[in-house]
């Protein structure tokens, strides 16, 4: 039996999974990985209340040590981590086979990066930002993710 195709949706600013019937599944999960627990915290708090699962880490190699993922998800991940950068753990993660929609997060105004070296489904949030960005800019990656998935379809 094929898997139904599945639709990012809002409703009363809550963001859900439901495939195209209505019928709402579980919310999809951010991965958030950073090493500022302030950080961690505030996004995990933001999205809870939007709606989504999070799970989040406090550096590039906690989050290695728990693959194999358990379920779908997005990658949150600060680009400056300790132990590594975002572009490395993005390169870790394709070595492993691991293919997940990723949004790298910086205050930096440049990356020391061509946005040619990146992947090009790579979303990048530009910190400070706010709710409303942060939700725009996870259902893009997702929306990258899921290919033919329609989450601007907002209720």
């Amino acid at each position: 039996m094929p898997l139904p195709t599945l639709v990012l949706t809002q409703t009363d600013n809550l963001l859900c999974v439901a495939d195209r019937s209505g019928l709402i599944t579980k919310p999809p999960t951010v991965f958030v990985v950073d090493h500022d627990a302030a950080v961690r915290d505030s996004l995990s708090v933001t999205l809870t209340f939007s709606g989504l699962d999070v799970c989040s880490f406090s550096s590039g190699g906690a989050f290695i040590q728990s693959l194999p993922l358990k379920r779908d998800g997005c990658l949150l991940v600060e680009f400056d981590l300790k132990d590594m950068t975002g572009i490395e753990l993005i390169a870790r993660l394709s070595a492993e086979r691991v293919t997940i929609p990723i949004v790298i997060m910086s205050a930096r105004l440049r990356l020391p990066i061509s946005k040619h070296d990146l992947p090009k489904d790579i979303v990048i949030l530009q910190k400070p930002f706010g709710r409303d960005q942060l939700l725009d800019v996870l259902q893009q990656a997702f929306a990258k993710g899921r290919p033919g998935s329609d989450i601007r379809n907002l209720t």
